[in-house]
């Protein structure tokens, strides 16, 4: 039995607000459409919540890590856990509502203040999801499917690129590698070593592969093995940190088997800038073009894509021992004694990583926030130094650093 063509139009439209004047309406979707769209949804509202859940520490209070506002002089905020659930309840909203736009633009508003009130939340899967929701709910069926698929085939392809650099050859790689090449015969684990060349380039090709017909097919292959083997290098079998990777790649890898499978109608045009609606071109500006900024390291890999491309900037403080001595015992554990300097020192990266699960935010005003919050415990000019660390150039990156004193924070 088949319905109307009618309501399947007018189902569909409520679905995916295609009246929302600021998009421009394409013709009326087809079935597989809807379908995409409506399973679309679901997996990435799904995958938010779990990932929010998995990584709640970064959201709620009683942490001893401080938090990083994006501007100086933001108050603290005290009302982290009603914050918190009320994500969950709206992405619920989203979930099942047939007009979530006002649940769509409250998550989004609440996203963007949670973010800017400390920069640790500003995970790339909560930037990435967001924005493919908000195609989802504002945008006609076609030009959401576009803007959809548009945003994983950039962040693959930015991330290659920007994987093409030193650091990520002789030291990112190899750690991703590391635990699970330890579980290997030696010459497997040498093969595995030897692919760290390839990488980048298979990664950005299989980017560019999901735009065009012809090529989508072998690239969504590839993109399902990409994201199974990431996986299993986060899994027991290989390292057990960065707790978001093993729920962001499996999202990923499931929404790009619902975007991607049996479109071959799709073409390259309607990826890329679709019917030419005001948020499609923003998102191909934001994710196509921004992250050129990244070849240079003028910005963040938030923004870039440039996840362990081993190209962000990384932070150390170096405590005296009457600062240390004033410290809680929890924030003590990840101190390292400098014998030779009598000094400790506090590695931001570690520290942020085994207690929130997350890395510090990786901007040096970030790190200058982070390293002023030790005010609270009686740090002055003697007692503390921040020392932020980054990278010059496009392929063989050199470390820079510079040190500031506490008068300069």
């Amino acid at each position: 039995m088949s319905l109307p063509r009618s309501t399947f139009e007018a189902d569909s439209r409520q679905l995916v607000r295609g009246e929302v004047r600021h998009c421009s309406l394409s013709k009326s979707p087809s079935m597989q459409e809807f379908d995409r769209l409506l399973w679309t949804k679901l997996a990435l509202v799904l995958a938010l919540a779990w990932i929010l859940i998995r990584m709640r520490k970064s959201w709620l209070p009683g942490r001893d890590c401080p938090p990083a506002p994006l501007f100086r002089g933001l108050p603290r905020f005290g009302y982290e856990s009603p914050l918190f659930t009320m994500l969950l309840m709206l992405l619920f909203a989203i979930a099942v509502g047939v007009h979530p736009t006002i649940p769509m633009l409250v998550f989004t508003t609440l996203v963007v203040i949670g973010c800017t009130l400390d920069l640790t939340r500003a995970r790339p899967y909560l930037y990435q999801y967001t924005v493919m929701l908000v195609a989802i709910v504002f945008c006609a069926p076609a030009d959401a499917l576009g803007i959809c698929r548009l945003i994983p085939a950039c962040i693959y392809f930015w991330s290659g690129v920007l994987k093409l650099n030193t650091q990520f050859l002789s030291l990112g790689y190899p750690w991703v590698i590391e635990a699970l090449s330890k579980r290997l015969p030696p010459s497997l684990a040498a093969l595995l070593a030897r692919l760290a060349p390839t990488i980048p380039v298979v990664e950005a090709l299989l980017g560019l592969g999901l735009i065009f017909p012809a090529t989508r097919t072998a690239s969504l292959i590839g993109v399902v093995a990409m994201h199974a083997f990431i996986m299993l290098c986060f899994s027991p079998l290989g390292h057990r940190s960065h707790g978001e990777v093993i729920p962001w790649n499996l999202s990923m890898l499931a929404t790009n088997l619902i975007l991607f499978t049996d479109s071959a109608q799709a073409s390259a045009k309607s990826i890329l800038v679709g019917d030419a609606s005001l948020l499609h071109l923003a998102v191909l500006l934001v994710f196509a073009g921004l992250p050129l900024l990244g070849l240079f390291n003028k910005i963040d890999p938030f923004f870039s894509h440039a996840h362990m491309a081993g190209r962000h900037p990384i932070a150390r403080l170096y405590l005296s021992c009457a600062l240390y001595s004033r410290l809680p015992q929890s924030i003590q554990a990840h101190c390292d004694r400098l014998d030779e300097a009598n000094l400790y020192t506090l590695f931001l990266p570690t520290w942020y990583l085994q207690e929130l699960e997350v890395p510090p935010p990786h901007w040096a005003r970030a790190a200058k926030s982070i390293a002023r919050d030790f005010a609270k415990y009686g740090a002055s000019e003697n007692d503390l130094q921040l020392m932020v660390f980054w990278l010059n150039g496009l392929y063989n990156l050199e470390w820079q650093n510079r040190t500031y004193r506490w008068s300069e924070l």
